[in-house]
């Protein structure tokens, strides 16, 4: 990046809401492509959400839209400085935002975060009639061979 990383603020992303951003780090590296090194899909967030507990609840669904309102709160208090048509940098993307470019990536965070759970529904309708997890589970370890 330029000089201009040590003029524009940086834009504050939420600890946790990072961590759900550079899970959607899919098509290249921040480093090398900024922005386009995201796929911010709906498949990437229902992923991410379901990884631990094998679904997205309704109280998940507000902690983490409350994250990107916090995220947006962050971008509001920025927005009185442009330099050159561009508001803010956030350094861990690699990335300067226009406001225009800022709302939009706001907005795609909130149509993914919604669209999470149906997808989630989706592919677990698609799951085979039998799986390996829950075969091993019911399976007697005690009688079962160790690994060293």
């Amino acid at each position: 990046m330029s000089t201009l990383c040590d003029t524009l603020p940086e834009w504050e992303v939420p600890e946790q809401l990072g961590y759900l951003i550079r899970s959607c780090e899919k098509n290249c590296v921040a480093e090398c492509c900024g922005l386009d090194a995201f796929d911010f899909s709906p498949l990437h967030f229902a992923s991410f959400l379901s990884a631990h507990t094998g679904g997205i609840s309704e109280q998940e669904l507000a902690s983490w839209s409350k994250l990107i309102d916090e995220f947006e709160v962050n971008l509001e208090n920025l927005l009185s400085r442009e330099i050159n048509g561009l508001v803010c940098v956030i350094t861990s993307m690699n990335q300067f935002f226009t406001e225009k470019a800022s709302r939009a990536l706001l907005l795609e965070l909130r149509a993914s975060l919604q669209a999470a759970p149906r997808i989630l529904e989706f592919s677990d309708s698609l799951e085979g009639p039998e799986q390996a997890w829950k075969v091993m589970r019911d399976f007697n370890v005690e009688s079962s061979p160790k690994l060293p």
